[in-house]
Parts: C-alpha cells; sequence; structure tokens
C-alpha cells in the first residue's frame, strides 16, 4: 500500500548582520581562516625535500663552494598570500562605509581612504568620500596615519594588495641556516666528507623591493590582520559611547 503526504518547506532567509561592527569582522575572520591554510602549506612545503646540495670543487681562481639550492611553495601559497591581504583590505572598506552610515552620511562610493604623505593623506579624505563621516571619526582615521612615514603596516597592507591585483604575491626565501660541512684536500682538489644531518633552515619573507620587504609573511600577515580588528574595535568604541 502507498501512502502520499503533502510536504510543506519553509526557507529562512539570512537577514542583515545584527551587530553592525560585525560586517567588517567578517572579512577578518576569513582572512585569519586563510593564513591558517597558508601556515599548514608552509608546513607541507618544509616536509617536502626542498634543498638540495651542489658542490663545486676549489679551481685556481676560486675557492670550493657548496650551494644549497632551494625550492620555494608553489603557485597556491602566493594565491592564499592575495586572499588573506584582500580580505583585510576589504574590511577596512566596509568598515569606512559603516562608519560613515552610522554618521548619518551616504556612504555610496565611500573607500578607507590611504595617501603616500600626510599631505595627500588628507586630499584622500575627500576623494574616498570618508568626509562624509563625523568630526570624530574623522579624527580617529587621521591617528591611524595610514602612509608611508605614518604606518608602515597599514600602508605595506594597501601596497599589497594593488600589487595583488596586478600580479601573484611570491615570497622569497631569506636567512637560509646551512648545516655543518667538513672538507679535505684529496689530491690536490677539495672534497665533501661529511654533512652534518640536519635540514638547512629558510625563512620566507616578502621581497625586498615591494611592500612589507624582507619582512616574514606569516608573521606580518598575522601583524596586518591583527592591527585591521584593532582598528574596527577602536570605532567600534567611537561609536558605542
Amino acid at each position: 500500500m502507498e501512502y502520499s503526504a503533502d510536504i510543506e518547506l519553509t526557507m529562512a532567509g539570512v537577514g542583515p548582520v545584527r551587530v553592525p561592527f560585525d560586517e567588517p569582522r567578517l572579512k577578518t575572520k576569513q582572512a585569519r581562516r586563510h593564513l591558517n591554510r597558508l601556515r599548514v602549506l608552509e608546513e607541507d612545503h618544509f616536509c617536502t625535500d626542498w634543498y638540495a646540495f651542489e658542490f663545486r670543487p676549489a679551481t685556481s681562481a676560486d675557492r670550493a663552494k657548496l650551494d644549497v639550492v632551494v625550492q620555494l611553495p608553489g603557485p597556491e601559497y602566493g594565491a592564499v598570500i592575495g586572499d588573506t591581504v584582500h580580505n583585510c583590505r576589504a574590511s577596512l572598506d566596509i568598515l569606512a562605509s559603516l562608519v560613515v552610515r552610522l554618521s548619518g552620511g551616504n556612504d555610496k562610493g565611500v573607500h578607507f581612504p590611504f595617501g603616500s604623505s600626510a599631505h595627500h593623506f588628507e586630499r584622500m579624505i575627500v576623494d574616498k568620500h570618508f568626509n562624509r563621516a563625523s568630526d570624530e571619526a574623522i579624527e580617529l582615521l587621521r591617528k591611524l596615519r595610514p602612509y608611508p612615514e605614518g604606518n608602515s603596516v597599514l600602508r605595506a597592507l594597501h601596497d599589497l594588495d594593488i600589487q595583488d591585483k596586478h600580479r601573484a604575491l611570491i615570497p622569497a626565501g631569506g636567512n637560509i641556516t646551512t648545516p655543518e660541512v667538513k672538507a679535505a684536500v684529496i689530491d690536490g682538489r677539495a672534497v665533501i666528507t661529511h654533512v652534518e644531518a640536519t635540514k638547512p633552515k629558510m625563512r620566507l619573507i616578502f621581497p625586498e623591493a615591494g611592500p612589507a620587504g624582507n619582512c616574514e609573511v606569516i608573521p606580518s600577515l598575522e601583524e596586518m590582520i591583527g592591527l585591521t580588528e584593532s582598528i574596527i574595535r577602536s570605532f567600534e568604541s567611537l561609536f558605542s559611547d
């Protein structure tokens, strides 16, 4: 015997964020998820055969050399760096729009302003329409000093986000330490007799010529996320009084 029944489906829509400052926090939480993924990728990379030794015997013109040839993480590592940076940067734009709305202003076209100098930053407050915010909010923004000679970490976040839009963020290797190597001269040539059974160590850093140059990738991103979170808290306190 077969039975039939009417089934009624009810779908509950996802409403707006109840706590206003949770809007930018959604992006910083996503940035932390990407950062955790980056830690896994880095750990996995250093568990592989990421290095090799190449010995060059001494010649009449040069001394014997031991080269450590290293391999950097694959392209996913750079992509996840970009995702981490972008979520932090997007969080600040969401925050700027929120602050203007809470100030009673129109948030159309509002972005978090950055400057190439203190003077340029004042112009960007107007160009990015943050001047629609309250006087107290603008003064708090000025205290953040988001320009190179002000808050270099905050400015580096902005510059890394711009760079990622045009080319992948590729880390460099820095501070490589090598194991102990023993050599002897045999028949007039330097020959390796023993290499200490320890892996070399390498820090992954941002390229010297770019934003956050020579700074270690994961600690730098951790600092940028923490800074973004503290900025959100500062503006939240301003509007909770």
